[in-house]
């Protein structure tokens, strides 16, 4: 489960990266809210939070190897409030 749970973090990962490079693409337009502005604040917290998952995906398989219930529970609580900010990022006005 650690295993699955650690590859399914490499997809915000991913995604925080392909946004960055990428950002709006062709697709930008004047008045369309930050997706739409290849400069908006927005793109490096998106990356930012990917990563921080991706790395909270690591610590959480480290600390199951190591059978450390205090490892393991800080990287779930760091997890599900970085999956929190993505979300609340990915739902923020256009």
């Amino acid at each position: 489960m650690a295993a699955t749970y650690s590859l399914l973090c490499l997809v915000p990962l991913v995604q925080g990266a392909v946004a960055v490079e990428v950002r709006c693409g062709d697709v930008c337009h004047p008045g369309t809210g930050w997706r739409g502005d290849p400069d908006a604040w927005q793109w490096l917290p998106l990356a930012a939070l990917g990563a921080a998952v991706f790395a909270a995906a690591i610590v959480l398989l480290a600390g199951l190897l190591r059978r450390s219930r205090r490892l393991t529970r800080a990287a779930l609580v760091i997890s599900v409030g970085c999956w929190c900010g993505l979300s609340a990022l990915a739902l923020s006005s256009p």
